[in-house]
């Protein structure tokens, strides 16, 4: 039997993103904006405090380790991702800062009835190509911690361990000075260390840990706050 949720977090995140896209363009705002304004200005700031908030389908796929350990697979399929980052943009190029997110994924039919979940958070930075253009390729590097639990009737399976680096490529279309709307994919490679069954009282160590991955996709708004204008 097909499990009605299935389509649901595809389905919602184009809701959330649209949501976003509509919200920034109407935040904020200052004279005439929108992605046609030919202002060679646009998102072009050093100095500023740079929030961020982005809407993702993930996906968790690989082996957690030896034993009778679930893999990421078998355990759920894809889901909602909301993530939350704060950063210094230290010039129109380079940002450093911060990022968590979480994730809602689809369990499998083994695991029908459970709440799966994801949760990450670390430090990364961003490089922008043509910050200040109508269109502004980047890469981020980052890397953190996670965590990642499976809630059934009979207990919770927790794991812990590390995002070892992540990885995103996006496009920024600067809307405003301050603002702009971000397409992105990118993923993690995490390792987990730690594991807690749903019968147990402690918690263990993974054996034989090997590698996984978070597969994203989505969009993010951009918000500067407080830069000055510096176009290269």
């Amino acid at each position: 039997m097909s499990n009605p949720f299935d389509a649901r977090p595809r389905s919602q995140t184009l809701v959330l993103a649209g949501a976003m896209v509509f919200l920034a363009s109407h935040s904020f705002g200052q004279g005439s904006v929108g992605i046609l304004d030919t202002d060679g200005e646009l998102g072009c700031l050093h100095g500023a405090l740079e929030l961020g908030i982005g809407v993702a389908y993930s996906q968790g796929v690989g082996s957690v380790g030896g034993g009778d350990i679930p893999s990421l697979t078998a355990t759920a399929g894809g889901g909602e991702l909301l993530e939350l980052d704060v950063g210094w943009r230290l010039n129109p190029n380079l940002l450093f800062g911060a990022y968590g997110n979480g994730a809602k994924l689809n369990p499998r039919m083994a695991f029908a009835g459970a709440d799966v979940w994801s949760f990450a958070a670390g430090l990364h930075a961003n490089w922008h190509f043509l910050p200040g253009k109508p269109v502004d390729p980047w890469i981020e590097f980052g890397g953190g911690y996670r965590v990642y639990w499976i809630a059934q009737p009979e207990g919770t399976d927790y794991r812990h361990g590390l995002d070892v680096v992540r990885i995103q490529l996006g496009v920024d279309t600067p809307l405003t000075r301050q603002i702009a709307i971000a397409a992105f994919v990118g993923g993690a490679l995490s390792l987990f260390l730690t594991r807690q069954g749903p019968l147990e009282n402690s918690y263990s160590s993974i054996p034989s840990p090997q590698i996984t991955a978070f597969f994203n996709a989505g969009l993010m708004a951009r918000f500067d706050l407080f830069g000055a204008q510096a176009c290269p």
